[in-house]
């Protein structure tokens, strides 16, 4: 098989001629591979992608990680001298807001459009579960609920429930809420497999839309495209902010169209407490008339390791935690509160009109830009060896973030609305939240508090490990009897997920910190026998809030910044994970000292009898207009 001139030229025009460099060594068949990839790459793409984040790997061996080039003067500046916190005039909260408008918000706003048929939501599920220790899709992962439940399954069946509700409300049987699901290479198949053999969990398929994102081929530093194989391109997808070429590409913006959506919700695959088509936030954004929005939960403490929205340069973004030091992470909004002043942590969770994004699409994708994530990629070396574990970093894939597009355009900045919603936390809760228990209300109420503190102390010496709240569930099952409850626990038929592991010793812990040192995230490689890849991956989300990892961090700087001005979201499954452990650390910490003095996790303050799983989010309107 010869190789077109026109191919050639293509690959000269792009400085990408290296791909044919072992052209003699191939089959007829690899050769054709290689030339279905080759004839797939988008190089003009390529080449506006590379030289756009070229000017950041310039300054990145050049100037500290926490500061930016300014191209204009080529001054440096750190972005702390250059952000400011999100004016009160544009948020939007729920604590202080009436009754009254909240009716407005959830049935006249949202409700009623949505048994019009103007909402639908958009899930971005490209990511597989490796984090998680699996290699399958993330919505296909069971998050170990008493039900057994996937998180495509919950978000499924809320899809539902929201119909349900509008349909009740509005005396109809039309409502509809399409749910359009962007997967990658990675998950689309596996994906589409699973919704279909599970029949949709009760959605008709019709109204289930899959569609793939783009890829893009993984660079070396030069801008080279690297070779998977002799014969093959590395390729990866293009981030989450690829929704909008994807939208464009793929037909979904015109389907949107023909369905005669106005408003569609965006949120990630791994945020389990999600309330799809969100009735508050989406009402409140129609109500407001705003055209693109998002929503937000404040901060839990200074440093929590979530990206904050702050406005930098009269224009609003997302800032990463790493990029914010501990003096700018403990300021606060004055000298009489204890509110922080950066306080806007980013979810991923957004609400966008239908004329938006196809602004967006049509004419602005080019504006956002893309970001810088250097792995070891494996890949052919300049030897021509396939070296698939690269010891050290070899490359980098260049993605986009949707939360972006806040940042586009002078016409799309926040104005100050006419009604100012502001309000304290936690009054937001998960949409099936159960109440595991509380101190009954009865006449005995004291005398069954007193046994309930009782049977802890009793539980906790039986089961160091077990969940507070789980041990609470038995003994109200049990009608508050000491003994019957206790004997419960003891049945081999409790659920095998209802304990913890058992506490790490400090030798487990520097075990684990050596060997995160050598294989990053990769729980399944770790070397510590009695370990499994599951308590890893737990141990994991507690110890990253430690003092521990402040500590390794400093010395082994692992957790380098990516990017400058553009940081990615914080995985919103992980803060389920970390509040679910910290409060199972807090229930026993007398028992578990070598944990505890080890790791000396702040306290998570659910070591009340009443326990709630409550998340306090805020709304985050941008922009506004009239």
């Amino acid at each position: 098989m010869n190789i077109d001139a026109s191919i050639k030229q293509r690959l000269s025009d792009a400085h990408q001629s290296h791909l044919l460099d072992y052209w003699s060594e191939l089959t007829e068949d690899q050769r054709g591979k290689l030339l279905e990839d080759i004839n797939e790459i988008d190089f003009d793409r390529v080449r506006k992608a590379y030289h756009g984040i070229k000017q950041e790997l310039i300054a990145d061996q050049t100037i500290p990680n926490n500061e930016i080039l300014d191209e204009d003067d080529e001054k440096r500046e750190s972005i702390e001298d250059i952000m400011e916190p999100v004016p009160d005039a544009i948020i939007g909260s729920l604590n202080q807001t009436s009754d009254e408008q909240l009716k407005i918000y959830h049935l006249k706003d949202n409700l009623q459009a949505i048994s019009e048929g103007l909402v639908c939501v958009l899930l971005l599920a490209g990511g597989q579960g490796t984090r998680l220790g699996v290699d399958y899709p993330k919505g296909m992962y069971d998050v170990g609920l008493p039900s057994r439940k996937t998180l495509y399954q919950i978000q499924a069946e809320r899809i539902r429930r929201l119909q349900q509700l509008a349909n009740e409300e509005f005396q109809t049987t039309k409502s509809v809420v399409p749910w359009f699901i962007m997967t990658s290479e990675h998950t689309q198949e596996e994906t589409e497999i699973y919704l279909r053999s599970n029949n949709y969990f009760g959605l008709k398929p019709e109204n289930v839309i899959l569609f793939e994102q783009h890829t893009l081929p993984a660079l070396d530093f030069q801008g080279k495209i690297l070779l998977a194989e002799k014969y093959k391109l590395t390729k990866a997808a293009d981030g989450n902010g690829g929704l909008y070429r994807a939208l464009k590409t793929r037909g979904i913006l015109l389907e949107m169209e023909k369905r005669q959506i106005k408003y569609i919700h965006v949120y990630c695959v791994d945020n389990i407490l999600v309330r799809l088509g969100d009735p508050i936030f989406v009402g409140f954004c129609i109500e407001k008339n705003a055209n693109c929005a998002a929503k937000v939960v404040k901060k839990s403490f200074p440093n929590e390791a979530v990206g904050v929205i702050c406005k930098v340069r009269d224009r609003y973004q997302v800032v990463e935690y790493s990029e914010i030091s501990d003096r700018t992470a403990q300021k606060k909004k004055s000298e009489n509160t204890d509110e922080l002043l950066f306080n806007a942590g980013n979810i991923c969770n957004h609400c966008f009109t239908l004329d938006f994004l196809q602004d967006v699409c049509q004419s602005h994708d080019d504006e956002l830009r893309y970001h810088i994530a250097k792995k070891k990629i494996p890949s052919i070396d300049k030897n021509g060896q396939r070296v698939s574990k690269p010891k050290e970093i070899n490359g980098m894939k260049l993605e986009k973030f949707v939360f972006d597009a806040i940042n586009i355009g002078d016409q799309y900045q926040a104005v100050v609305p006419d009604l100012l919603l502001y309000t304290d936390q936690n009054d937001e809760e998960s949409p099936n939240d159960q109440l595991l228990w509380s101190p009954p209300t009865d006449t005995n109420q004291d005398e069954n508090s007193t046994a309930a503190l009782k049977y802890l102390k009793l539980a906790s010496k039986e089961h160091r490990t077990a969940d507070q709240e789980n041990v609470l569930e038995v003994f109200l099952a049990s009608n508050y009897n000491i003994d019957q409850a206790l004997e419960k626990l003891r049945e081999p038929t409790t659920n095998k997920n209802f304990f913890a592991s058992a506490p790490w010793s400090l030798t487990e812990c520097d075990q684990f910190e050596q060997c995160f040192k050598e294989r990053g995230k990769d729980f399944s490689m770790f070397k510590i026998p009695s370990r499994t890849t599951n308590e890893l991956i737990f141990f994991y989300y507690i110890w990253k809030k430690s003092a521990r990892h402040d500590v390794f961090v400093r010395q082994n700087r692992v957790e380098k910044r990516r990017f400058h001005l553009h940081p990615y979201v914080t995985d919103y499954l992980e803060k389920f994970f970390v509040e679910q452990e910290l409060q199972l650390i807090s229930a026993f910490e007398q028992n578990n000292s070598s944990l505890s003095s080890s790791l000396n996790p702040q306290s998570s303050g659910h070591d009340q009898l009443v326990s709630k799983r409550r998340l306090s989010s805020d709304l985050f309107l941008k922009p506004m207009t009239t």
